[in-house]
Order: C-alpha cells, then sequence, then structure tokens
C-alpha cells in the first residue's frame, strides 16, 4: 500500500540514501510504509513522545527516526546549534570516513615527465568521460629488455583500476615509478588530485601452487643462467625462480663482457692466455685470502661457459687488450645486451624441459633431515605460495646492492650510489643463513671504473665525474691525503672503488692547468704528465680523448654543489669543510718539487704542483655496479654451516659467494661476471653429481 504525504522541512534522513529536503521546500511524495527489524526481532520506533513514528521508503531510501536508531544502537545523537539542519552522530564504534570520491578529470591529453633510471620517462595521458582511458609512454631512454614489462604493466594497471597506487615490476622499479610519477602529473593537468587515485589493487591470489624438479635455482643472473644451461644438457629438470619479470633485470645482461681463457674466441685471435696464468694472477693478488681451490675450479670453467654461450649464437666481439697491465688477455666482450644476449640461454633451458617462474622471488630453503630439498617462494603478481620441491637447490641472486641495510651493514655508514641493477637484495645471502649457513669474510663492491658519481648530480654523465681516473691530488673530509693517487690511475676497476668505499666521500683537487690538460682532446693529460710508460691504462678509459665536454658541464656541478670553482685554496677548502687542505697541498707542492712522495711513493710523471689559481675541488662518492661477498662454501660450491659441516643438497654461486672474491676487487677486468658465469657451470656439475644425473 502506498501513502501520499507533504513534507515540511524533513531535516534528518536515514540512510540507504542520503536525501533530504531542504527547510522551508513543500512538495508531495507517494512513500511506501514498511515495518523494521534488529537482528531478526520486529521493533516498532518511536517518536522523543514516546509515539509510535512510521518507517518508509521513497526513491530508493529507506527513512526512519534517527533518534530512535541511535538509542537503540547506543550512539549519542545531538542537533548541531549553529546548523540546526544537520544531525551530529558522536562516539560511533568502528566508524571510518568514507573516501572522498574520485576527483573527475578534464577530457584531454595530457603530457608528463618522471626520472627513470637512464633520464626522463615521458607519457602521455588520455581522460575520456572523466577518467583514465589510456597511458601511453612516448619516449624513454629506460634499458631494453628490462623496460618493457614495467611500461606495458604500468600502464595498464593505472587505465584498468584508475590509480596510481601500482606496485613496481621488480627489475624496473625505477622505470614503474617514473611512469607513475609522470602520471600524477597529468592527472594534476586534469584538474584532479592524485592523492584520491591511490586505491590499492588488491591481488586475486592467495593459493599455493606447487612443482617438482630436479634441481631448483633461485635467480636468472649468468651464474643461475649458466647453471641452469649446463644442468639441463645433461638431462636434468630444471625450474628457475626469478624476481624480476624476465631474466634481463640482471647485471649479467648489462655488464661488457666475462673474463674467461682458453675460449674458442680467444683461439681464433691467436691469444694463448692459459687457465693457470690467470689463476695465478688471481690468487696472488688475493692474498692467499680466497680458497684457492674453489677459485681454480669456477675460474677454469668462465672459459667453458663463455664457449657454452658462443654454441648458442650468443656473439661476442673480441678479446680486449690489456688495459691494465695485468699480464694477460682475458675479457671476452658481449656483441650484444640484454635480451638477445639472455633469450639464447632460456630458450635453451626451456627447450630441454626447464622452467622459469619470473615475478616470484625465493624466500625460504626447505629442508628435511637437515638437506635442502626444494625452496618456496611468493609470486608477487598474483599472491600466490609457490613451492619448488627438487632433489638440489641452488642459490644465486646476485648480492645485495638493492638493500640498503645490508650495504651499511657491511660496508659502514655510507652511501653507495647503485650503477647497475638493484633487484638483488641478498634474498639468496639470507636463505641460505636461515637454513644454517654462514658468512665468508669478503665483502667488496665492483666500482665504477669509467669515472666517479655524486647523489647530488642532476647529470650521471657529468665530465665532470672523471677526474678520479686521472691521478692528481686526492683529499679526505678533512682535506688530508689518504692514497697514491697513481694506484686509481692504475687501477680504477679495483683500488678506485675500495679507495671510495673505505672514506665515504673523497676530493678531487687543482689547480688550472691540470684542469686545462685534462680537458683537452688528443692526449692532453698525457702529455702535460710527460707520457708516463707506467701508465698502463693510458690507452683506455676515456684518458686519451680528454674530458672536452667538462668546461660547459663545469656550472651544472657547481650549481649541484658537488664542485667548486675558487680563487684560492682557503675558498675551496670552507665550501666543502676540507679544514687541512692548506697545509695538505703545501706538504704536496713540495714533494713536486723535490720529485719524490716521501709517504705515499707516488711516480716522479705524476707528481705536478696545486699552485696556480683558479682551483679546482670535486667531490665524489661511492658508487658500485654490484656487491660481492657473502656466503661461505667449500670448494664444491656447497654452502657450510657455523659448525663447518656442508649443508647436503644446497649450492650457492654468483656474486654472493664470499669464497672466491678478493677484496679489493680483482684487477682484471671482467673477473666478476667471469667468476659468476663459472660458479654457475661449476655448481650446475656438482649438483649433477649430487643427484646422480
Amino acid at each position: 500500500m502506498k501513502k501520499r504525504i507533504t513534507a515540511l522541512a524533513l531535516a534528518v534522513v536515514m540512510v540507504m540514501g542520503t536525501a533530504a529536503l531542504a527547510a522551508g521546500a513543500e512538495k508531495s511524495i507517494t512513500v511506501t510504509p514498511m515495518g523494521m527489524s534488529v537482528n531478526g526481532y520486529t521493533v516498532t520506533p518511536t517518536k522523543s513522545d514516546g509515539t509510535a513514528a512510521e518507517v518508509f521508503a521513497y526513491d530508493g531510501a529507506t527513512y526512519a527516526p534517527l533518534r530512535y536508531l541511535s538509542e537503540l544502537l547506543n550512539i549519542e545523537v545531538a542537533w548541531d546549534k549553529n546548523d540546526p539542519n544537520t544531525a551530529k552522530l558522536v562516539n560511533v564504534p568502528n566508524f571510518t570516513a568514507p573516501a572522498a570520491p574520485a576527483t573527475k578529470l578534464t577530457d584531454g591529453s595530457y603530457t608528463g615527465v618522471g626520472a627513470g633510471k637512464n633520464g626522463d620517462v615521458k607519457v602521455e595521458v588520455t581522460v575520456t568521460a572523466g577518467a583514465i582511458s589510456a597511458v601511453k609512454v612516448v619516449s624513454h631512454n629506460e634499458t631494453p629488455g628490462i623496460c618493457e614489462p614495467a611500461i606495458e604493466r604500468t600502464s595498464k594497471a593505472v587505465v584498468d583500476n584508475q590509480t596510481v597506487a601500482v606496485d613496481a615490476v621488480a627489475g624496473a622499479t625505477m622505470t614503474t615509478n617514473a611512469i607513475l610519477t609522470a602520471v600524477k602529473s597529468c592527472i594534476q593537468q586534469a584538474g584532479g588530485d592524485p592523492a584520491t587515485f591511490e586505491n590499492k589493487v588488491e591481488k586475486t591470489g592467495g593459493k599455493t601452487v606447487e612443482y617438482t624438479a630436479d634441481i631448483a635455482i633461485v635467480g636468472a643472473g649468468g651464474a643461475g643462467l649458466l647453471a641452469a644451461h649446463t644442468a639441463s644438457e645433461a638431462g636434468a629438470k630444471v625450474i628457475v625462480l626469478e624476481k624480476a619479470a624476465n631474466a634481463t633485470s640482471s647485471n649479467f645482461s648489462r655488464c661488457g663482457g666475462p673474463a674467461g681463457a682458453e675460449t674458442v674466441v680467444a683461439k681464433e685471435q691467436g691469444i694463448t692466455t692459459t687457465n693457470k696464468e690467470v689463476f695465478d694472477h688471481l690468487y696472488d693478488f688475493s692474498n692467499t685470502t680466497v680458497d684457492a681451490k674453489l677459485l681454480w675450479d669456477v675460474w677454469c670453467r668462465a672459459g667453458v661457459a663463455i664457449d657454452k654461450m658462443v654454441a648458442l649464437g650468443i656473439p661476442f666481439r673480441d678479446v680486449n687488450e690489456d688495459t691494465y697491465g695485468v699480464g694477460y688477455q682475458a675479457r671476452h666482450s658481449f656483441a650484444v645486451r640484454g635480451a638477445e644476449r639472455v633469450d639464447p640461454l632460456t630458450k635453451a633451458v626451456e627447450t630441454k624441459g626447464g622452467m622459469f617462474l619470473y615475478e616470484t622471488p625465493g624466500e625460504h630453503l626447505i629442508l628435511e633431515g637437515g638437506k635442502a630439498v626444494g625452496v618456496q617462494g611468493t609470486n608477487t603478481a598474483t599472491g600466490d605460495t609457490v613451492i619448488v620441491h627438487a632433489k638440489a637447490v641452488m642459490t644465486c641472486t646476485g648480492g645485495f646492492q638493492g638493500n640498503e641495510d645490508m650495504l651499511h651493514e657491511h660496508f659502514g655508514d655510507v652511501n653507495v650510489i647503485s650503477l647497475g641493477s638493484n633487484t638483488p637484495t641478498g634474498d639468496g645471502i639470507n636463505m641460505v643463513l636461515e637454513a644454517g649457513g654462514t658468512l665468508d669474510r669478503n665483502f667488496g663492491v665492483l666500482g665504477d671504473e669509467f669515472k666517479s658519481n655524486n647523489t647530488k648530480a642532476t647529470t650521471a654523465n657529468n665530465a665532470n665525474l672523471t677526474f678520479w681516473l686521472y691521478g692528481g691530488l686526492y683529499v679526505d673530509r678533512d682535506g688530508d691525503r689518504f692514497i697514491n693517487e697513481k694506484l686509481v690511475a692504475d687501477f680504477p676497476l679495483a683500488l678506485g672503488g675500495e679507495a671510495i668505499l673505505r672514506q665515504g666521500k673523497v676530493y678531487a683537487v687543482m689547480d688550472e692547468a691540470y684542469y686545462k690538460a685534462c680537458t683537452t682532446k688528443d692526449q692532453g693529460i698525457i702529455s702535460y704528465l710527460g707520457d708516463p710508460a707506467d701508465w698502463p691504462s693510458k690507452s683506455g678509459l676515456r684518458v686519451k680523448d680528454g674530458l672536452t665536454a667538462a668546461p660547459e658541464q663545469l656550472q651544472e656541478a657547481i650549481n649541484d654543489g658537488w664542485a667548486i670553482k675558487a680563487d684560492t685554496l682557503a675558498e675551496a677548502a670552507e665550501y666543502f669543510g676540507l679544514e687541512n687542505l692548506e697545509k695538505t697541498v703545501a706538504e704536496y707542492n713540495k714533494a713536486c718539487a723535490d720529485g719524490v712522495d716521501p709517504i705515499f711513493n707516488k711516480s716522479a710523471n705524476f707528481l705536478k704542483a696545486v699552485d696556480g689559481g683558479p682551483y679546482y675541488v670535486f667531490e665524489y662518492e661511492p658508487a658500485a655496479w654490484s656487491t660481492f661477498g657473502g656466503v661461505k662454501t667449500d670448494s664444491y660450491l656447497r654452502a657450510v654451516g657455523a659448525n663447518g659441516d656442508v649443508i647436503p643438497g644446497l649450492y650457492c654461486g654468483g656474486c654472493e659467494v664470499g669464497s672466491y672474491y678478493a677484496v679489493p676487487y680483482y684487477d682484471g677486468p671482467g673477473s666478476c661476471v667471469g667468476l659468476a658465469i663459472g660458479s654457475g657451470v661449476w655448481a650446475a656439475e656438482n649438483m649433477l653429481d649430487y643427484i646422480g644425473k
């Protein structure tokens, strides 16, 4: 039955709708009388005078006396004396304020920019009918093979869910964040508030997915890929868990190339470097701080790994010259990067029945009777728990470059700028430790052999970051010398990274004459130094060509705050707080005049006085392509427990092993990745023996 009533100043309405009639408005409406129950019990609402009050429905909303309902639910109700048309409910339990409705955007096309890994990422956002209808990346300089999953999935997630609260794609975090930053800018341009577009995308997973394999490998970098390939070639079923969206996010897909000896590439070039020759050099360089047998077995497989890649069609250009004067040629230069380098390996494994579980970081090793029998992880895209049962497990997750806490733990309170992949966060190390493994003692970084770095730098390739390679005068935070600068010029790869890491911040100091020589093309600095015969790296590392772009980029460095051009040393010292700089320069200039460095024994060619203004000072900070060091293994790459016993079935490789990497980093270029891929082959051989394949 319907009833017709006239409402005047209907001041308070109850939910399931929010319509109210403004005070003074009069309107005839048709309503439907309704009964009311609470938890199955019939109730009769009453007015304040105790008489029955009607409950009715109108226009899709149900109306009931607010005071009655508040008393029934033990909620205090009052009326605002300053606004008599507003009812106040007070002390309502478990109440959460409703989210503000998303701002309706103005239709059109908008362009935004975000900072990616390699520069700006430009994004175009299209708004249709007040909502985001398309997100398109129109330009970027991100690494091919790595950025594509982030571009595709982030753009789709924003459109599908009308949100900027999108999880970063592992391995491409900076690309993901750059796109989201650009989208937020576009939302603002369209008249919206990005804060209203932050509803979190709920994952649909939660189930447990189980697999069975002969060998489970955690990490699809160089070590993991070569281990998987070697094992699958021998007939083992291999499953690889990889944190990133594909196998191109690791440093293996980006690096210049691995060191190796006795390879088909070397033989074609007539290079006669032997494994024994390189091993002797590496072990001597390590000062016996590594496991000699392990180093030998791993190194000998570096060349085997290179030959395996050649057989799969992965091209190499050549074996590099002996740039650092180590006495041999071993660095093999890749001719391709990214997917072109990685896909032949992944496809070879898959052809043999192997599997790659992407976006699935390993989290816990599964042990039975003290033996490793599997690994558990989570698919970060779906939320599913993933369990891989296996006869043997290998961890090779690439160190901990992306884990700030671990960087501080092992290197002190310094900021280490990341040059490579941030995907490695120490997962493999922590898994092994959780399973009863222990750490070895050697921890270091693979620094930047081409230049130095500073977090303040607007442009990462500012040429003024490169004076660290040129052997001038270097001082610490107090303004004191701390090293023979020529050692850094000779071996920037090995010694340069370690020197900056230990100091935290260093300062290159030079006068006008030195600066001009460094920035003059056609070997200006070499001529200025008198063409020192004992400078093996003078023919490479950007030294011979001169830093010709540095003068035009100098003002940017000054504006950023990591450089100063000063008329006096006192001015430069005050700017960076280098208390002892003037005293240090006076002592250094005397050594230059004498031709003898009494403390650090810097060769006479490099002793050039700092005595003619203007003066230049550049602040440099630690940076690394990768960390190395971590768990302890025996000579067969089996994880070693705190009691010295191995953990059966558990093998480790790559940069997260501390038993074959020396500190500082080896002086031979390509050593890090060479040993990584060698460890993959060696671990696979030992796992195959363990499982009887």
